[in-house]
Order: structure tokens, then C-alpha cells, then sequence
């Protein structure tokens, strides 16, 4: 992967799942270089801004001083970037080996698929997807299509 991917995570307290959710998105790309991280902290009131220091050397933190929401908050961030794909995540997910590469990989086999969305059950199976047709609509991935399944199971 040479594309310049930027992955944001919008948060607002909840460090306990915030901090195992950061431990593994950082142990998953620690092989990748030419992947950003960014923080935005909306105005979290507990620990999180605190202990969101232990991260700061590998990523970039924005702190707002309201809860502006997920949406604004990964808008503010992706109208700056410079990164060829934009990864926008949650923090209560645990991210395993490989995620990253597949997703960019599946995103970049099509010039017609503008942006993955992938949902996957308590054991890991794909059960959910969309691409963006040639007229802008999000358009159901057909899951039974081996061509465009992304498979999470190891």
C-alpha cells in the first residue's frame, strides 16, 4: 500500500473503551508508514484527556472545547487532509491484523467504488457493504459475489 491513508476517530469520554480500541488500531498498522492518525476529542469531561497523552506521539490529537459530534468533528478533519483515502472509525471496535490492506485493497480494485463500508457480526463474518454507483447513490454490495466480498475471517 503507497496511498497516503488518514484514519480519524472522533471521541467524546469512555476512556476504558477508548484506550483498548487505540491499543489495537496502533498494534494493527504498526507495520504500514504511510498511515496518519487523528483524534478529535470532543470536550470529554472524564480521564480520556489525560490519558490521551500516552498517545500523542503516534498520532495527531484535536481537542474541541464542545461537543461538536462525529460528523463535524471528522469533517473539520478531512477538509485539512492531504491523504489519497480517508479512514473514519469508531472507538468501540477492536481492530485486527490485516483490516486496513483489505479495505484499502477492495476500495482501490474498482474506480467506480467510492467508499467501503464494512459491518461484521460477533465472529467476524461480512455481512454488509456498499459502493457509490456512477450516479452517486450508495448501492448494496452483493455479498454472494465472491468478486466484490471482503472476508474478515482469518
Amino acid at each position: 500500500m503507497s496511498e497516503l491513508i488518514e484514519i480519524s476517530v472522533a471521541i467524546h469520554n469512555q476512556w476504558e473503551i477508548t484506550e483498548k480500541f487505540l491499543v489495537s488500531l496502533f498494534k494493527s498498522i504498526e507495520k504500514y508508514r504511510n498511515v496518519v492518525v487523528n483524534i478529535i476529542d470532543n470536550a470529554s469531561t472524564d480521564k480520556t484527556v489525560v490519558e490521551l497523552e500516552k498517545f500523542s506521539k503516534k498520532c495527531t490529537i484535536f481537542y474541541n472545547d464542545n461537543n461538536m459530534g462525529f460528523a463535524f468533528a471528522h469533517n473539520m478533519i478531512i477538509r485539512k487532509s492531504f491523504a489519497t483515502l480517508s479512514c473514519i472509525l469508531h472507538n468501540d471496535i477492536i481492530l485486527v491484523d490485516g483490516w486496513l490492506e483489505k479495505i484499502v485493497n477492495k476500495i482501490l480494485s474498482n474506480p467506480k467504488i467510492g467508499i467501503v463500508s464494512v459491518v461484521n457480526d460477533v465472529y467476524g463474518n461480512f455481512n454488509k457493504g456498499y459502493e457509490i454507483n456512477q450516479e452517486g447513490n450508495y448501492e448494496p454490495i452483493d455479498i454472494d459475489n465472491e468478486e466484490k466480498k471482503i472476508d474478515f475471517v482469518n
